[in-house]
């Protein structure tokens, strides 16, 4: 049975493996087993206390579309390396873009999750978050930038992503609301420390070319792992019991009216007053 790269050929020199594609499958299937275990988990929690879940659910189904994409050998374009290394130059590299769009929704919404158990204001968690998008962003524009202006890209992207760093930790630290605080901070801790094994393997391989693309499948698998079905299990649990009026939102929050019970029971309209007729004389 052919594999992914024979079904759909790659347009760079330098791509993945049949084995890449096989861990990217393995990933995959990781990612649509905790996808649906989240979704039956979802359904026996009480209605207006799903938050936590449905950001999970959003963060799980757009990482098993991209791994799906990035298992099939699609969504990536061919980007000339600046550094050919022990290849003739010039010499194009697959770059998937597909994961770049994975981080700047999952990442976002993984810090939103975070950020709403620490009472955090709305501008902060704003900030916090467009920072986030930022340093993807300026990942993929040094990504597909193949002259050595890439690594100031890379250079604006190392500093915002310790700014996100420093803004989930203190803001964690600072007023962690969910039950089991110790959990909640250390959640923060291990997410903001996997995010910078980010920009250290796109050192190395979007970057520098130095790792094969198989090898950045394999490391960019693990990470996306631990920092997205890992840490989300862990963080719901965390988040078990959770008071939804202590962190000043409700989930779902449903209506004392609704469709055709709003119609029937809607209050009648007044009636008139009408005076009795006068006695006859």
């Amino acid at each position: 049975m052919p594999n992914s790269v024979q079904v759909n050929p790659p347009a760079a020199q330098l791509h993945i493996s049949a084995h890449g594609a096989d861990w990217l499958w393995s990933v995959f299937a990781v990612y649509a087993v905790v996808l649906l275990f989240t979704l039956m988990w979802s359904f026996i929690q009480p209605r207006g206390q799903r938050a936590f879940h449905h950001i999970a659910l959003v963060i799980l189904v757009v990482g098993t579309i991209a791994y799906f994409t990035m298992a099939s050998n699609l969504g990536q374009a061919a980007v000339t390396a600046e550094f050919s290394r022990s290849h003739t130059p010039p010499i194009t590299r697959g770059i998937f873009f597909a994961r770049y769009i994975m981080w700047a929704l999952d990442l976002s919404l993984i810090t939103l999750s975070v950020l709403l158990g620490t009472g955090a204001t709305l501008s902060e968690i704003f900030v916090t978050i467009v920072m986030n998008l930022v340093w993807i962003v300026l990942l993929l524009f040094g990504a597909i930038v193949h002259s050595s202006y890439k690594w100031g890209y890379y250079t604006m992207s190392v500093c915002s992503i310790f700014y996100v760093m420093f803004q989930i930790n203190f803001l964690s630290l600072r007023s962690s609301l969910l039950p089991n605080r110790r959990s909640s901070v250390g959640g923060a801790s291990f997410i903001t420390f996997f995010w910078l094994m980010y920009p250290l393997i796109w050192a190395f391989a979007d970057g520098g070319n130095v790792i094969s693309p198989t090898g950045e499948a394999v490391w960019y698998g693990v990470v996306d792992l631990l920092t997205m079905p890992v840490f989300v299990m862990t963080h719901l649990w965390g988040a078990r019991g959770v008071d939804y009026d202590s962190l000043g939102f409700s989930s779902g929050k449903t209506t004392d009216f609704s469709g055709a019970r709003a119609a029937t029971t809607a209050p009648a309209a007044p009636r008139e007053k009408v005076d009795p007729a006068p006695a006859a004389v």
